[in-house]
């Protein structure tokens, strides 16, 4: 959304997954920023890994590629991609300037994201939110 918003011509649709065009509320943002300084300066703690595994992907076995990741990746860029999720704007009043068609997909199962990014998408009058059982 926010790509569209800095340059409509080279968006030509945008497929919504997990996304808000709001912010979280301070404490919630406040907790990621407790959770990203801890793994930066402590390194992935598997109880943390592994209960962000289930959050994220659920299922256990198809997790485990992606802890694995976690695990060994290089912990700037968590720090880096941390900073362009906690420290964006809210961007809700300005949703009707996008132009281009949009489709936000929620499955009813998520825990990690809320139905925000179908409500989201509902802001675009010619948008059809899509939510799965799975």
């Amino acid at each position: 959304m926010r790509a569209a918003l800095l340059d409509q011509k080279r968006v030509r649709a945008i497929v919504l997954i997990g996304s808000a065009s709001d912010l979280d509320d301070p404490g919630t943002t406040a907790k990621y920023w407790e959770m990203t300084n801890s793994w930066y300066e402590n390194g992935p703690i598997s109880s943390v890994t592994d209960a962000l595994a289930r959050i994220i992907i659920g299922d256990v076995y198809a997790a485990v590629p992606w802890v694995h990741k976690w695990r060994t990746h290089n912990r700037d860029t968590l720090r880096a991609a941390s900073a362009c999720l906690l420290s964006r704007e809210d961007i809700t009043a300005r949703m009707q300037e996008i132009t281009c068609p949009v489709m936000a997909v929620h499955g009813d199962a998520d825990v990690a994201i809320d139905a925000r990014c179908v409500r989201s998408a509902r802001a675009f009058d010619r948008s059809r939110p899509v939510s799965t059982d799975r």
